[in-house]
């Protein structure tokens, strides 16, 4: 859906916040992630590399949390994210958003 495309591109941007947890075991690392994915937030990306799990969430896209410039920001990373996945100048999006 249109909400965890818009997440997913700003994870993918680096408009996030990342927790890591280290555990002792690769299958206790497995087992943490699986728990996360189970119990966290459905739009969170969850990546498991050995031993470490680390978690990744969207930061809140508003002016008021963000600020306007990174607002700004965050909103041109979007339009090359969605432009990247689909071939199409992120330029494109904005003026057939604006035509409709």
């Amino acid at each position: 859906n249109s909400e965890m495309l818009r997440k997913h591109g700003l994870i993918a941007k680096g408009h996030c916040t990342m927790k890591q947890h280290v555990c002792m075991s690769d299958a206790e690392a497995e087992r943490l992630q699986a728990a996360l994915k189970d119990e966290g937030d459905k739009y969170a990306i969850t990546i498991r590399r050995g031993k470490v799990v680390s978690v990744y969430r969207a930061v809140s896209q508003s002016k008021r949390s963000m600020g306007a410039k990174m607002f700004q920001q965050s909103k041109s990373d979007l339009m090359d994210f969605v432009g990247d996945l689909l071939g199409v100048d992120p330029e494109t999006i904005g003026r057939q958003e604006q035509a409709a």
